[in-house]
């Protein structure tokens, strides 16, 4: 039971009567204990939801569309308090922190719902059996974790916590109900690496699809290391031999499996002082946000973004600007680099690239997301730093406000002498910051009138033909009836239903219409066209960049199917990559469109019908 604390004005809640103080005892007759709960028993058409008013019993019937919302808010996001962790690792942050830090700072969380939710790590030491039957019952997926090592006793040993061994069972368990996991193994030298690491890898390549991607990342050893297990780093010898065997072992698994699964983070090619891989290399970027692929992501993004830098400034007429990039060790060489692409499209701008070194840490921590807004004051005070000093948003806390020493980014502004203007690790945002413009608005597209690149073709219509396949060729999604090669119906299935409903949301929520498509048993064709976009460029021997609208619309079209899909059935849904092709012409445009919609009757003969 969870109490209520607020309820929307005009939401079907409020229009039955709940009131801020009733307490949701269950929906549908399924106790109701968090957010997961919550969301889950809500996704009906037609819900009853039984609730106790001053300690008397309340029954409210709503009828809905099955994923609206009905206008309730918690006293907290879980709706729960955040479980701990029980763990005590030996390579563990939050214990490196110094004293005095903001008290949020030394909470250690190993949540699978926040996992679910935020993309949190989870150890799985914190989950029983009927933890996992939940899991798996919701289909809550996918479950990023933190494996470190296969090895029970080994794992044990790490993590100081007796079930670390045991409770490597539950990612078979979750693996044969279909839950997708993501996983980590936080690199020790000497303890987990080598002999260790291929066992682990080798272990959990087994259980693919499921797995899916791993990163393998260095253990962070911060200067506040006394008491502690005595960690040391890699040398940039040892990092090479790292990348050596992980990528050995990956090419092994794409060969043989179609998915790298394993890839190395940013900061062993760094140190390594090896070039970062190309793209292909991090697939979708599954593992970004644990530093892996992140500065490859940057260049490309930045790259794809200069040809269209009339869109951030006026080029012809750009004033003088001096402006300084504050970054950490670890991602300066690519801040120099970028930083050069831009000085040499735009005339007038200069830009100062200053290497922070993290003293508040220590020498080792490089990364530009620890940089305190203390050590920059130091080293950057009394520097010519032009116009505006750049700074990561990383650096700061969510809300915008805080450095983690503590100091907000108007106290660094003060000391500087300079505004101090936070950019979000993208290209666009970069860019836009760097030029100190507004950054276009990437969902309304804006006309973009460009000059052809080497290597890249155009569509004068600004119109893809996506082709998007179901995971493992599953016929799922419709069935053909009919007489082939006459005029066949397509019979959509509760999947393909919702499929065709968030299609149909597309030009709502993206600057595109959808021209058509089909909606086959294993796979969905689309014919869909930018608004606005009289030139619109894709890359011929790379996929489009990440964050290009052809990838946001696939990536929500994903995304909101499949979270529908799984309150009727679990399991993986899409294939993880997509096709698409840039339609060039207008004769090509009417082979594509006579294609999609001839695809019933070629069903048979089609190449994805087996």
């Amino acid at each position: 039971m969870v109490t209520i604390c607020d309820v929307f004005p005009h939401s079907k809640a409020m229009a039955a009567g709940i009131l801020p103080g009733d307490v949701l005892i269950s929906i549908n007759g399924n106790e109701i204990e968090d957010v997961l709960d919550y969301r889950f028993y809500l996704a009906e058409s037609s819900v009853t939801l039984a609730l106790t008013r001053n300690g008397a019993p309340l029954e409210v019937t709503l009828k809905k569309d099955v994923y609206d919302d009905i206008g309730l808010e918690f006293e907290t996001p879980l709706m729960d308090k955040k479980r701990t962790c029980a763990n005590r690792c030996i390579f563990c942050f939050i214990d490196q922190l110094p004293r005095g830090l903001r008290p949020s700072l030394y909470f250690k969380d190993d949540d699978a719902r926040l996992s679910f939710l935020h993309g949190n790590y989870i150890t799985l030491t914190n989950l029983r059996d009927k933890d996992i039957d939940r899991i798996i019952k919701m289909h809550i997926s996918p479950i990023n974790v933190s494996v470190h090592t296969t090895n029970p006793t080994l794992r044990c040993e790490m993590m100081k916590n007796r079930r670390a061994g045991e409770v490597l069972a539950y990612l078979g368990r979750l693996a044969e109900a279909g839950i997708r996991i993501c996983a980590q193994i936080v690199l020790c030298r000497g303890i987990n690496d080598g002999a260790e690491l291929e066992r682990t890898m080798h272990d959990l390549a087994t259980l693919s699809p499921q797995v899916s991607s791993v990163s393998v990342v260095p253990a962070g050893l911060t200067r506040y290391r006394e008491g502690l297990y005595p960690l040391t780093p890699f040398t940039p010898a040892e990092c090479r031999a790292v990348i050596a065997q992980v990528n050995r072992f990956g090419d092994a698994c794409e060969s043989t499996l179609g998915n790298r699964i394993f890839c190395v983070a940013d900061e062993f090619y760094l140190k390594a002082g090896l070039p970062l891989p190309s793209e292909g290399y991090y697939g979708d970027y599954e593992q970004i946000e644990n530093g892996v692929g992140m500065l490859r992501s940057l260049i490309a993004e930045f790259e794809a973004e200069l040809p269209f830098l009339n869109e951030y400034c006026d080029v012809e007429n750009f004033a003088p600007r001096h402006v300084s990039l504050a970054t950490g060790k670890a991602a300066a060489p690519t801040m120099h680099h970028l930083a050069k692409m831009l000085e040499e499209k735009l005339n007038g701008i200069k830009i100062s690239v200053h290497e922070v070194e993290n003293r508040f840490f220590g020498e080792e921590i490089t990364v530009a997301g620890l940089l305190t807004g203390k050590d920059m004051a130091e080293q950057l005070k009394g520097k010519p730093l032009g116009d505006a000093v750049i700074i990561p948003a990383n650096t700061l806390r969510a809300e915008g406000d805080l450095f983690l020493c503590g100091m907000t980014p108007g106290e660094l502004s003060d000391t500087l002498g300079v505004p101090v203007v936070p950019a979000k690790g993208e290209g666009a945002a970069l860019l836009a910051a760097l030029v100190g413009k507004r950054m276009p608005d990437m969902n309304e597209l804006p006309q973009r009138k460009r000059n052809r690149l080497e290597r890249e073709i155009y569509s004068l219509a600004g119109s893809f033909f996506i082709t998007i396949c179901t995971h493992g060729k599953q016929k799922i999604l419709s069935n053909i009836v009919g007489a082939i090669h006459e005029s066949p119906a397509i019979n959509l299935t509760p999947c393909g239903h919702i499929i065709d409903n968030v299609i149909q949301e597309l030009p709502n929520k993206f600057p595109i219409t959808v021209d058509r498509y089909v909606i086959m048993p294993n796979h969905i064709h689309l014919i869909i066209t930018l608004k606005d976009g009289d030139e619109i460029r894709a890359i011929r021997e790379s996929p489009l960049p990440k964050r290009s609208v052809i990838s946001r619309v696939v990536g929500y079209l994903k995304m909101n199917a499949t979270k529908r899909i799984h309150c009727l059935m679990p399991g993986t849904v899409f294939q993880r990559s997509f096709y698409d092709h840039v339609i060039r012409n207008g004769r090509e445009y009417d082979e594509i469109s006579q294609y999609v919609m001839q695809n019933p009757q070629n069903w048979q003969t089609d190449i994805l019908y087996w």
